[in-house]
């Protein structure tokens, strides 16, 4: 029970922090004027934490639903407060700036993709059991495991995801969020964290 506490306040204590830096972007980019090419930089941000935003959602719905399914009950996998996964943003923002070169040969990008997101899944769960003690998911039952933190079983849905969202999802949203102005980027941004 007392790692149950420190674990939840931890996690408050690293919203606020986060909520903090938020809103301090908002607030500097709202109330200044900038050069253009500060301005660029400034949108392209924004047009990332949008993205970061929009695949953490998108992957804590699907782990509710995954989680719906097999154990036919609502769990909030969620690592923050409120219906975001984290991991899924950082893995589709490391992949996008990262292999965005790799998008006409997708064999070697489905390759690349399965690594850097098995890498970034075995040190975030790491991380996480070394922060709070607690092991956040387990593939030790499952074969071909690496510590139980990843797995093959696990590792090529996620290949085929990242792939698919490279070539198909990810233009699609990157189009809709480089149309909208950057204030609104800026101040939906903020929105949404708050």
């Amino acid at each position: 029970m007392k790692n149950n506490i420190i674990v939840t306040y931890s996690i408050k204590f690293g919203n606020t922090i986060f909520y903090f830096f938020i809103y301090y972007f908002y607030f500097f980019y709202s109330n200044v004027k900038i050069n253009k090419r500060y301005n660029i930089m400034i949108e392209t941000i924004c047009i990332y934490l949008l993205l970061f935003f929009t695949y953490s959602f998108l992957g804590w719905c699907l782990e509710v639903t995954c989680k719906l399914i097999s154990d036919k009950k609502f769990i909030n996998r969620g690592l923050l407060i409120g219906p975001i996964c984290p991991i899924y943003g950082y893995g589709v923002l490391i992949t996008t700036l990262l292999l965005k070169k790799y998008l006409n040969d997708p064999i070697t990008l489905f390759i690349l993709i399965i690594v850097s997101c098995s890498i970034l899944e075995y040190f975030t769960s790491y991380f996480l059991e070394k922060i709070y003690h607690t092991r956040w998911w387990d593939y030790s039952t499952k074969r071909f495991n690496i510590n139980g933190r990843i797995c093959l079983e696990t590792m090529i849905p996620f290949g085929i995801l990242g792939l698919l969202i490279m070539k198909y999802i990810n233009p699609i949203f990157l189009n809709i969020f480089s149309l909208l102005p950057t204030s609104f980027k800026a101040f939906r941004f903020s929105l949404w964290c708050s």
